[in-house]
């Protein structure tokens, strides 16, 4: 009995290296230029002081609203008054998100009608 809880025993661990030398070694999974997806230009800082601004606008709008509204009309108005500048400001940014977005579609659409007339013309 005891020879056969080694046999298995035994036959656990050829399991367990089998299925850890199918899994990627560390020397596989650390970052070189061959195995690193090559990354694009950097944003243009028109994004980031959109996103600073929307920041501020998300925590100083509903706050300065609540506190301006409290001493006049009670909590629960000026809490609902502080939700709704919240909803403000979100709304301002996915409207801006979009616009931003249409106006890369419109450049990157000219840029792709540009090439291919270019390439319609080499063929010539």
């Amino acid at each position: 009995m005891a020879t056969s809880l080694q046999d298995q025993g035994s036959g656990v661990r050829q399991r367990a290296t089998a299925k850890s030398s199918s899994k990627a070694t560390a020397a596989e999974l650390t970052p070189r230029p061959g195995n690193v997806s090559p990354r694009g230009p950097p944003p243009p800082f028109t994004v980031y002081a959109k996103l600073a601004f929307f920041s501020v606008g998300m925590f100083a709008l509903p706050l300065g609203t609540y506190y301006a509204l409290v001493g006049k009309y009670g909590t629960n108005w000026a809490g609902g008054a502080a939700a709704l500048a919240a909803n403000v400001v979100l709304i301002g940014y996915v409207i801006a998100a979009f616009l931003e977005d249409g106006d890369a579609g419109a450049h990157g659409a000219k840029g792709v009608v540009a090439a291919g007339n270019t390439e319609r013309e080499k063929r010539k």
